[in-house]
């Protein structure tokens, strides 16, 4: 009796770690791809039980194995979507679903090609450009900072567009930051000058502001 029970123990214990869904790998954030590079995306189980099931969706539209210079190479607990040659028509939200019987889980990533300039086909462009980003637009435009020696301040700089853009404060031509915001504590002569904030994607136009700060004794 006692062996039967433990029998039926391990039994349960196996049922229950043999009953997990499935957990996928966190994706990495891409940058923007040039046209002609290769794109690859890595879908890997973290945990689960097998066997798994994968699908991959484009703006939430199944990829099928037979699209020009993409491929899909799936084992057993992974799978890799491959674009041989990437296009402007290949941006767009990826997603892997990956699928057992007791659940299901899903990453996206989001895949930005840089369009091309050909002079000959700069309509195409301009088509390129308009769907697949948002121009960049001021949230806090920098404005000028009038500080007395000693006192503190801070001078701002934030965009918004798609892809959402990084901030770069220069001074001098040179970068003195990388943040959105540049904080002076006790102002002095250090800090006077002309400071540049500029927002850019790598793909819109940038945005740039030139301000000044100017530190005064009382």
């Amino acid at each position: 009796m006692f062996f039967t029970s433990i029998f039926c123990l391990l039994l349960l214990l196996n049922s229950i770690n043999s009953s997990i869904p499935p957990k996928l790998m966190p994706m990495p954030t891409f940058q923007p791809f040039k046209e002609g590079s290769v794109f690859r995306f890595l879908c890997g189980v973290q945990y689960g039980s097998a066997p798994f099931k994968f699908n991959w969706f484009i703006n939430s539209k199944l990829i099928s194995n037979h699209l020009p210079d993409v491929s899909i190479d799936t084992k057993e607990d992974e799978s890799t979507l491959k674009i041989k040659y990437v296009k402007s028509e290949n941006s767009g939200n990826y997603t892997c679903v990956v699928n057992n019987e007791f659940g299901k889980d899903s990453q996206s990533v989001m895949l930005i090609v840089k369009c091309k300039f050909n002079f000959l086909m700069r309509e195409t462009f301009l088509m390129c450009l308009t769907t697949l980003s948002a121009p960049l637009k001021w949230l806090v435009e920098p404005k000028d900072l009038h500080l007395i020696h000693g006192e503190s301040g801070k001078i701002e700089c934030k965009a918004t567009g798609f892809p959402l853009p990084t901030v770069t404060w220069y001074k001098n031509s040179e970068i003195v930051s990388k943040n959105e915001e540049i904080n002076i504590e006790r102002a002095s002569k250090n800090d006077k000058g002309v400071y540049e904030c500029v927002a850019d994607n790598e793909i819109n136009e940038s945005l740039r502001k030139m301000l000044k700060v100017d530190v005064k004794c009382e």
